[in-house]
């Protein structure tokens, strides 16, 4: 039997359709998401958010709707405030809590999370619609106060990268007649 001689050009297909392959199997394995990361869309009941990392947020006010908070324009009495409680929850995939002290962002639009103080007691003009909070167990109350026009209040809550928000609906509140 006789041998044939090896051809170059074939050798040199081979090992370049080898190494092709390696690099798309080196390809593969770096985009497989593992425990730590995935991407979508968070959603719960109470509010929706970007899903970049492995944080889960919840953002879940007491009430969906409530009425507007109402201004006054005298020094000797205050605003009428309508305030309702949010918990905001961040836990890891499997539900453990985020860990003690961890620091939430807060961001709001029409309310807020408190007002500037001034010597004769609070400025309504100056709402104060960031903050920041510490986890404990997961977990952190804010109280958020409707704004002084009806239409949408929303509260964002930001932990490593991933936000998640929740709306309320700020109604006119009736007037005396």
């Amino acid at each position: 039997m006789k041998s044939r001689p090896v051809n170059r050009f074939c050798v040199l297909r081979i090992l370049v359709g080898a190494a092709l392959l390696l690099t798309a199997l080196m390809g593969l394995v770096s985009c497989t998401p593992n425990s730590s990361s995935s991407s979508g869309t968070q959603t719960a009941p109470s509010g929706t958010g970007s899903f970049e990392t492995h944080w889960k947020i919840n953002v879940a006010p007491a009430q969906s709707s409530m009425n507007q908070s109402v201004a006054t324009f005298t020094s000797n009495s205050p605003a009428t405030l309508s305030t309702t409680s949010v918990v905001i929850t961040v836990t890891d995939p499997s539900g453990a809590p985020a860990p003690n002290g961890s620091t939430v962002s807060l961001t709001c639009s029409n309310g807020a999370f408190g007002f500037r103080l001034i010597a004769s007691g609070y400025d309504y003009a100056q709402p104060i619609t960031t903050d920041s909070r510490y986890l404990t167990n997961g977990k952190v109350w804010v109280d958020f106060i409707a704004g002084f026009s009806p239409g949408t209040g929303a509260i964002n809550a930001t932990f490593q990268g991933v936000t998640a928000t929740a709306a309320i609906n700020i109604l006119e509140t009736p007037r005396n007649q």
